[in-house]
C-alpha cells in the first residue's frame, strides 16, 4: 500500500493519536509513574508508519507543544530530544521510497540503522552541553550522596571508597547510557508500532529486512575511536566517553541482527536460544561477543560465508 494524500480523517486520527502520546506523557509528570515515558513513541511512530510523514507530524506537534508548558526546561528538552525526535527521524526514513521502472524501493533498513546511530551521536552531543552535561550529573549524586551514605553505613571504609570509585567512574559514562537506554526503547516502540500497524493492516510499509543489517567499517569502529580520543582530549572525555556508549548501538544491533541470518539459514532456533538464554546468563561477554560480530562483519561480509 502506498502512502496517499492524508485526507481530513487521517488528520483527526493523527490527532487522537498525538494526543494518546501526551497522555501518556502527562500522566508520567502527575502520577509519577516514571516507565511510562518508555512508550511515548508507540503512538507517534504508528501515526509515521500507517498514515505518512505528514501525519506523524501532525501527532509530534500535538505532544510536543503542550508538554512545554507542563515540564521545566531541561525536561522539555529531554523528551524532545530523546523520545520525540528520534521517532519523527525513524518515521520518515522509514516510509521514503522512490519509484523506478513501476517498482518501489524503500529506503534501505542498513542506511536506517547507520542514519539513527549518526542522529544519535547529535543528541549525546547536545544533551552533553546542557541538561545533562558532567557538571549536572555531578549535581545528581551530590544530591543522592545522603542517602546512599546512609544506605552503606554498614559497609567498611574501604569498600565505601570502592563503591564511590565505580560510581565517580560511572558519571563519564551517564549521558551516553541513557541516550543509549533511549535509543533502544525507540527501537522496542517501533517493533511494537510496526506489529499494530500489521495486525490492523494499515502499514505503508508492509515489510522489513532485518536480517540484511551491516555497518560500515568506520561506524564499527567508531567506539573504539570515541575511546581512545578520551586520553587525547581529557578536557572533553565527558562527550567521547558518553559516545562510545552510544556509538556500540550500531554494532549491537548489527550483530543481534547476523545471529538471526545464522538461525534462519541454519533454521535452527535452538541457535537463537542458546543466544539469548548465554546473553541472560552472562550478560558481562554478551555485548563484547555481539560487537566482535559486527566488526568483523562491517569488513568481510559473514553472511556470504554462511549462505
Amino acid at each position: 500500500m502506498l502512502p496517499s494524500k492524508s485526507s481530513n480523517h487521517n488528520i483527526l486520527i493523527a490527532v487522537f493519536l498525538g494526543i494518546c502520546s501526551l497522555f501518556v506523557t502527562l500522566e508520567s509528570r502527575f502520577i509519577q509513574i516514571k516507565f511510562l515515558l518508555s512508550f511515548l513513541n508507540v503512538p507517534l511512530l504508528f501515526s509515521y508508519l500507517s498514515y505518512g510523514p505528514k501525519c506523524g507530524f501532525i501527532s509530534s506537534v500535538v505532544v510536543g507543544i503542550p508538554i512545554f508548558f507542563f515540564f521545566s526546561l531541561n525536561n522539555f528538552l529531554d523528551i524532545c530530544l530523546n523520545m520525540i525526535a528520534p521517532a519523527i527521524m525513524l518515521g520518515c526514513f522509514s516510509t521514503k521510497y522512490i519509484v523506478k521502472e513501476r517498482k518501489i524501493w524503500w529506503y534501505p533498513e542498513t542506511l536506517l540503522l547507520q542514519n539513527f546511530a549518526l542522529f544519535s551521536f547529535i543528541i549525546l552531543v547536545l544533551c552533553s552541553f546542557t541538561f545533562r552535561s558532567e557538571d549536572m550529573v555531578l549535581k545528581i549524586l551530590q544530591e543522592a550522596r545522603r542517602p546512599i551514605i546512609k544506605f552503606m553505613r554498614d559497609v567498611d571504609e574501604f569498600q565505601t571508597r570502592q563503591i564511590w570509585c565505580a560510581i565517580n567512574a560511572f558519571v563519564k559514562y551517564a549521558a551516553g547510557i541513557e541516550v543509549l537506554c533511549n535509543m533502544f526503547s525507540t527501537l522496542s516502540n517501533f517493533y511494537i508500532a510496526y506489529l499494530i500497524g500489521k495486525k490492523t493492516q494499515t502499514n505503508i510499509r508492509t515489510e522489513y529486512n532485518f536480517l540484511e543489517l551491516r555497518i560500515p567499517s568506520w561506524l564499527a569502529i567508531f567506539p573504539l575511536v570515541a575511546l581512545t580520543a578520551t586520553y587525547f582530549f581529557p578536557d572533553f572525555s565527558f562527550v567521547f566517553c558518553g559516545l562510545f556508549v552510544v556509538g556500540l548501538f550500531a554494532p549491537i544491533v548489527s550483530g543481534i541482527s547476523l545471529v538471526h541470518y545464522i538461525a534462519k539459514t541454519k533454521n535452527s532456533r535452538y541457535i537463537l536460544v542458546i543466544f539469548y538464554v548465554g546473553a541472560f546468563i552472562f550478560p558481562i561477554l554478551f555485548f563484547p561477543c555481539v560487537v566482535t560480530l559486527a566488526i568483523i562483519d562491517s569488513f568481510h561480509s559473514l553472511r556470504k560465508s554462511i549462505r
